[in-house]
C-alpha cells in the first residue's frame, strides 16, 4: 500500500504538467482562430469565451490518454534514474507488480472518461455546431463562397467566381434583381469589393461592368449600359442571433442515442427489403421501368442506412478505444520509461508525441475506412490500441526477464563509433 501511494504520487505532477501542457498546445490552434471571430466578425468577447470553453471537453479527451503517457515515461524514467526501480526488483518486485497501481489508476481514469465522452462531449459538439452556425451567418462578407449565389435581401441575389475573405475583394461578380410585373436586371462585372458599415449597411463597389435590363421601348430588347465604376447600397441583418437546431450527428449523440438510431436503422432497413421481396414475387418479370426504379430507390435508402450504422458504430467504438488507450498508453509507457540509459528525459518525450502521432493517425485512418464500408467499425476502432497493448506486455515480459528488446543505448554507441571514425585519418 506505502508502495503504491508513492508510485502514484510520483505520477501526479508529471500527470499535471503533462495535462495542462498539452491542452495549451492543442488550444493555441483554437485561439488563433477565436482572434479572428473577434477582428473579422466583430463578436462580443463573451461569445468567444463561451466558445473557447465548449471547445476544451474535445481537447481534453485528446490531451488525457497522451498525458498518462508521458507521466509514465517521465516518472518511471526517474525511478529507473534514482535506481530505485533496480530496489524494487531486488527485493523481488516485478515490473508488473510495481506498476499495478498505475494500471489500477489509468482503469478508473478511462472509466470516467468513457462517462465524460458520453455525457458532456455530445452536449458541447452539439452547441459548438449551433454556435459556430449562428456565427458564420453573422456577417455576409465572410459568408460568401465562390460559384455559390448569397441572398442579400428578398429581390437581389449574388453570385461571384472568387471572394479574397480578409479584403472583401470580388471577382467574376453578377447581381440578379427581382422585379415584379418586369424582367429581372442583370449586374455583371469582373470585379468589385465589399463593405459593410456599423448600421448594417453592405456597400457593393464594382469596376468596368455592365447592367442589362429590358429596354423600355422594345419590350423583347435588353438595354446594355456599361461603367466604369459603380456602387450599390443594400440594408442587411448584421446582428448577432442565436438559434437551437435539435438536428444532432453522430458526434453529437450519447452511446444510448447512437444504440437507438441503430435499431431504428435497422427496423427500416428490414421493412424495406421485405416491401421490395414481396414487390417482386407478386409482379410479373420482366418488370417495368417504374417498378425497376422503385426498386432502385428503395435500395438506395437500404444502403444510405447501412452507412449511417457503420458510423454509429464508429462513433460507440470510438468512445471506448479512446478510453481504453489510457491503459494500452500504460503498458507500453512504463517498460519505456523503464529502460535504463534513455538519454535523459528528451528522447522519451519525443517518443511518446510519436507513439501518440501514429496512434492518433491510426485512429482516424480508421474511422474513415470503417465509415466507407472497407473496415469493419470495430477492427478500425481497436486496432491502435491492440497493437500498443501487445508491444507494451512484451516489452514488460522482456524486461522482467532483464533482457529488453529494444535498448535506446545502441544510440548512443553508433553516434560514438562514427564519431570515432570521423576523427580516425
Amino acid at each position: 500500500m506505502v508502495l503504491s501511494r508513492y508510485i502514484l504520487k510520483e505520477q501526479a505532477g508529471p500527470f499535471a504538467f503533462s495535462m495542462i501542457a498539452l491542452t495549451v498546445v492543442l488550444l493555441l490552434n483554437q485561439i488563433l482562430k477565436l482572434l479572428r471571430y473577434i477582428v473579422d466578425k466583430n463578436l462580443d468577447p463573451r461569445v468567444v469565451g463561451e466558445l473557447f470553453l465548449l471547445s476544451l471537453p474535445f481537447i481534453i479527451v485528446l490531451t488525457i490518454p497522451m498525458a498518462v503517457l508521458l507521466s509514465c515515461v517521465l516518472s518511471y524514467g526517474r525511478l529507473t534514474a534514482d535506481s530505485e526501480l533496480a530496489a524494487m526488483k531486488a527485493s523481488g518486485l516485478p515490473l508488473y507488480r510495481i506498476m499495478a497501481p498505475t494500471l489500477v489508476a489509468s482503469a478508473v481514469l478511462a472509466a470516467g472518461l468513457v462517462v465524460f465522452q458520453d455525457r458532456v462531449l455530445p452536449e458541447t459538439n452539439h452547441r459548438i455546431r449551433n454556435l459556430t452556425s449562428d456565427i458564420a451567418r453573422k456577417r455576409p462578407t465572410f459568408a460568401i463562397e465562390p460559384q455559390l449565389i448569397t441572398e442579400l435581401d428578398k429581390n437581389t441575389r449574388l453570385r461571384v467566381e472568387g471572394v479574397d475573405h480578409r479584403t472583401g475583394a470580388l471577382r467574376g461578380v453578377r447581381i440578379l434583381q427581382l422585379r415584379s410585373g418586369a424582367p429581372p436586371v442583370n449586374i455583371m462585372a469582373p470585379r468589385g469589393r465589399m463593405t459593410l458599415d456599423s448600421a448594417g449597411g453592405l456597400t457593393l463597389e464594382l469596376f468596368d461592368g455592365e447592367i442589362l435590363d429590358a429596354d423600355p421601348d422594345d419590350p423583347l430588347g435588353l438595354r446594355r449600359t456599361q461603367f466604369t465604376a459603380n456602387s450599390f447600397y443594400f440594408l442587411v441583418d448584421d446582428a448577432f442571433e442565436r438559434t437551437n437546431s435539435d438536428y444532432r450527428g453522430d458526434r453529437e449523440l450519447s452511446i444510448g442515442d447512437l444504440r437507438q438510431r441503430i435499431r431504428d436503422d435497422r427496423v427500416l432497413m428490414v421493412e424495406e427489403e421485405a416491401r421490395v421481396i414481396a414487390e417482386r414475387r407478386k409482379s410479373a418479370w420482366p418488370p417495368t421501368r417504374a417498378q425497376a426504379q422503385r426498386w432502385q430507390r428503395k435500395a438506395k435508402i437500404v444502403a444510405t442506412k447501412a452507412r449511417e450504422i457503420n458510423k454509429y458504430w464508429v462513433e460507440i467504438h470510438k468512445k471506448f478505444a479512446i478510453s481504453v488507450a489510457c491503459i494500452s498508453f500504460v503498458l507500453i509507457g512504463v517498460p519505456l520509461g523503464s529502460i535504463p540509459n534513455r538519454g535523459r528525459n528528451a528522447l522519451g518525450i519525443v517518443l511518446c508525441i510519436f507513439l501518440f502521432i501514429l496512434h492518433y493517425v491510426c485512429l482516424v485512418g480508421g474511422e474513415r475506412f470503417a465509415d466507407r464500408g472497407i473496415l469493419s467499425p470495430a477492427v478500425a476502432m481497436w486496432a491502435p490500441d491492440v497493437v500498443v497493448s501487445i508491444i507494451g506486455l512484451w516489452l514488460i515480459r522482456m524486461n522482467n526477464y532483464e533482457t529488453l528488446l529494444v535498448r535506446l543505448g545502441w544510440l548512443d554507441r553508433l553516434l560514438s563509433r562514427r564519431r570515432i571514425g570521423a576523427s580516425s585519418p
